[in-house]
Order: C-alpha cells, then sequence, then structure tokens
C-alpha cells in the first residue's frame, strides 16, 4: 500500500510540475512605474488572498505596455497562504512554511504594498493604509477591487470567542498544532480524571473545511499519540459538532453521508443537530443542555466579511456580503468591483436570489473574470457576467481517504483522495513549493508527524504614526 501511494505522489507531483509550467502564460509588460501624467490610470486591490493575487496576475496578462495603468495590490501580509492544505498543516502532513508564497514573487509588474487598510473614501478614491511603523499612507485609485476576504463570525457567542480557536490563517494553523502538542505533553503527566479534559479535542461546524480540519486532527492526534507513553490510545475523543441534519451542505447527500460513516470509522464522534450555546476554558455547551468537557475547542462554524467595509455605503446581503451585479461591478460605483468571501456575485443557474459560495475554487475563478472585465473596461470595452458551473468538488476526510463529485459522478475512498492532492499540487503556486509539498507528503510516507511545539515570536511595537500622500507610484514609503 505505501509502495502504491508512493507512486501515485510521485505521479502528483510530476503532473503539478507540468500543469503549473502550462498555466504560466507570458506576459506583456505594464506600464513603467514612474510614468506620470493626466492619462496615467491606477487600480488598486485589497486584499491579499486569492480573489485578490489572482486578479492582480490576470491583469498582469491582460494589460498591454502603453496603456498607462499601474496595478498595486495592497495586504497586511507579504505572503500568499494556500488554504486548501492549511488542514494538511495544523496535521504535521506539510510544513507551514510550505503552504505560503511571497507575494512579491509571485507579482511581476504589479506594485505590491505591505500595510493594513483603515479607511476607504470611495467618494474621492482614496484609500489609507498603516504600515507596522504605524505610518499612514494614502493612495488614489481610478478602480478599486474589493477582496478582504471574510473573518470568524462566532454569532455574537462572546464566551466562545474568547475560548475557541479557529483555522483560517497561518498564525491560526499554528497556534492549533501548537496547542494540540502541549495538550498532549500535559496529559502524558496528569493523572487519568484531568487527563480525559486533555485529550479530548471539538470542533464546530461540519462544512468542508470543517471535516477537513477534523480529519486531519484526527489522524494527527492517534498517530502522535504513540509518543506519550501515558496517554491511552483509547482516551483520545474526537468530536465532530454540526447544527443541521447532515454534513458538507456544498456536497451531494450521499458523499455528506459517506463522510459521516467514514469519520465515524475512523473514531470521530459525529454530533448532527448539535448547535453551541455557549464555552468555557474547560468544556462547550450545547442549546439541548449537553456539555462536553474538553480543553480544546475548535470554532469553524461561520464566516463574515471584513469589518472594514461595513463603513462603506453600499448595498449588502443577510450575509454582509456586498451585493454585485453579474460581471462582480458594484451597483452605482462604476470604479468599484467586489469578488471572493466579502461578496455576493449572482448564481443565475441556482435561482434568482443565489450566490456563488464563497470558497477558494469559486474566488480563483472570479478572479480571472474579474481581471479580464476591469482590462476591458480600462479599453472601453463591455465587461462580461461570470458564469462557473461548478463540475468537481473534491474534499479528504482522513489519510488517503476522500470524497469527489466528477460530472455528476459521486466516488470516495482512495481515488478521490489522490484526486485532491494531485489537484492542489497543480494549484499551489511556484514550483519549489509543490516540490517541498510532494517531499512532506512522501517523507509522511515513510517517518512519524512532527511534534514540535514551534515558538511564537510576536511582532514588533508600533513606532508613533506620520502620513503621507502617495498619489505617485515612485513616492517612497
Amino acid at each position: 500500500m505505501r509502495l502504491r501511494t508512493l507512486a501515485f505522489t510521485v505521479a502528483s507531483f510530476a503532473l503539478g510540475l507540468s500543469v503549473g509550467a502550462l498555466r504560466r502564460e507570458p506576459s506583456a509588460p505594464l506600464m513603467p512605474s514612474d510614468i506620470q501624467g493626466s492619462d496615467r490610470r491606477r487600480v488598486i486591490i485589497l486584499g491579499g488572498g486569492w480573489g485578490g493575487v489572482y486578479t492582480a496576475l490576470t491583469l498582469e496578462r491582460e494589460l498591454r505596455s502603453g496603456e498607462g495603468v499601474e496595478v498595486v495590490l495592497i495586504s497586511r501580509d507579504n505572503f500568499f497562504l494556500f488554504t486548501p492544505m492549511l488542514p494538511e498543516a495544523v496535521g504535521s502532513a506539510v510544513a507551514l512554511t510550505h503552504i505560503v508564497n511571497p507575494i512579491r514573487r509571485m507579482l511581476k509588474r504589479s506594485r505590491f504594498v505591505a500595510g493594513e487598510v483603515r479607511h476607504i473614501d470611495l467618494h474621492d478614491k482614496i484609500v489609507e493604509v498603516e504600515l507596522a511603523s504605524g505610518s499612514i499612507h494614502r493612495f488614489t485609485f481610478d478602480h478599486l477591487v474589493l477582496a478582504l476576504g471574510g473573518e470568524t463570525n462566532f454569532f455574537g457567542m462572546a464566551d466562545v470567542a474568547q475560548h475557541a480557536l479557529t483555522v483560517k490563517s497561518l498564525a491560526d494553523a499554528i497556534a492549533v498544532r501548537n496547542h494540540i502538542i502541549n495538550v498532549l505533553e500535559q496529559a502524558d503527566v496528569e493523572p487519568a480524571e484531568q487527563r480525559r479534559n486533555l485529550t479530548t479535542f471539538v470542533l464546530a461546524g461540519g462544512g468542508l473545511n470543517g471535516v477537513e480540519v477534523m480529519g486531519s486532527i484526527n489522524d494527527f492526534v492517534r498517530a502522535a499519540s504513540r509518543a506519550y507513553p501515558h496517554v491511552p490510545a483509547a482516551e483520545i475523543r474526537t468530536v465532530l459538532l454540526e447544527a443541521a441534519s447532515r454534513l458538507m451542505p456544498e456536497v451531494e447527500d450521499s458523499l455528506a453521508e459517506f463522510t459521516r460513516r467514514e469519520l465515524q470509522t475512523r473514531g470521530v464522534e459525529v454530533w448532527l443537530r448539535s448547535r453551541v450555546a455557549g464555552a468555557t476554558d474547560s468544556e462547550v455547551l450545547l442549546e439541548d443542555g449537553r456539555r462536553i468537557a474538553t480543553s480544546t475547542f475548535i470554532w469553524s462554524a461561520g464566516v463574515r466579511p471584513s469589518r472594514l467595509l461595513s463603513e462603506l455605503p453600499l448595498d449588502r446581503d443577510r450575509s454582509g456580503r456586498i451585493i454585485v451585479d453579474a460581471t462582480m461591478r458594484v451597483p452605482g460605483q462604476e470604479h468599484v468591483w467586489a469578488l471572493g468571501d466579502c461578496a455576493h456575485i449572482p448564481d443565475r443557474r441556482q435561482g434568482r436570489d443565489a450566490a456563488y459560495p464563497t470558497t477558494a475554487q469559486h474566488a480563483l475563478r472570479e478572479a480571472y473574470r474579474l481581471g479580464r472585465n476591469i482590462a476591458a473596461v480600462l479599453r472601453d470595452e463591455p465587461a462580461k457576467p461570470f458564469d462557473y458551473p461548478l463540475r468537481i468538488q473534491l474534499a479528504i476526510v482522513g489519510h488517503r481517504r476522500g470524497v469527489a463529485s466528477l460530472l455528476g459522478l459521486n466516488i470516495s475512498g482512495f481515488l478521490p483522495w489522490w484526486l485532491w492532492r494531485t489537484y492542489y499540487l497543480a494549484r499551489l503556486p511556484q514550483a519549489d513549493r509543490r516540490l517541498r509539498v510532494a517531499l512532506d507528503w512522501t517523507l509522511d510516507l515513510i517517518f512519524p508527524r512532527d511534534i514540535v511545539e514551534l515558538p511564537v515570536v510576536p511582532r514588533r511595537d508600533r513606532r508613533p504614526s506620520s502620513t503621507f500622500q502617495s498619489n505617485e507610484p515612485d513616492r517612497p514609503l
């Protein structure tokens, strides 16, 4: 079995390199950054996730020399996080640094600014950005792309926000992984009555992301426990809570049911119709009065758009996402566009009020279309509507097990797991990262997973702030 899996991994890596090479198309250079004058136009993209980065990359391909356009991408982090592999990083299947790419190396002709967006003025077309030093810089724009993504939604439960861990960012992944290792270290010493809390791991949220995170954590904890002689394997308990009557609303019922059975076979307790009502540092409280004693509570049950967008005078849907038309332009704001987790993009295939789901797969396709649309508008050409019929859905539910819907055909088991790894390895930016991840997966077949608790170094305090006006690209930051 290991030899077969090793062969599949090597084949996946080769395919990833070849597909990556095919995706890299030659790009015409953008306007040089020192060009001045009234004809010069600036497109500012806010957000360094799937929507923001791939909109910039698409604009680099579409825009030609002499069109007088500068593309500026502004993001708090200077890296692009490959979110589909975040559960793999939590479970130590891949190294944390191997699923991030420096944005500056991904963008060849766009300008990158690492800073926190503090204010957006749609009327005067100005974005205020705070750097790590505390200095404030103002950038004017002709077109603005809102791709700020989402943040965890705790639905007003302050106690859950205080006591739950989340898995949305690289820092979250480090924190969850460190916490799991730390409680195992404690459990190896504490007596049995205290050990039960330490060896119980609870995750709320049975969507695609929650299922993949729980499957990875379950594998990691049960494998890591072998290094802790005083932690009996029978005492390890993993619990997945879902408020609805089924898991994974993003997939077909048959796949969701297979996922439930597969998780239970692998030792995960799946509690359906179990809505969280609160949490303390030692237990999770459910609406029906049940309580689960645990030292590890992970929240993956809700996402809301970035709070920065709440200050903008734009229409939103019930979840807070900005309503855009089919071209991803904000109605009444011809120079403003939105995509990804923060945008309500109409899906006419599903009905009048339906919107495309907020997944990485959709954000990538939205970015391709939005980049082409902005380039077309800059040339006084019409923008085209976004239309993406979802044909492939993939999810992993544990080591060597997955589920997939391929052109209407539902399959489960080893093949979807291999397809998931092959597809996302091919999508991972830059050949060096694909090589590193392929080696991680190969070594994972041979050696036990790493259980080193990583030290976390906080950022330095900010210095006193100052203010700069950045209207031209050659002004120093």
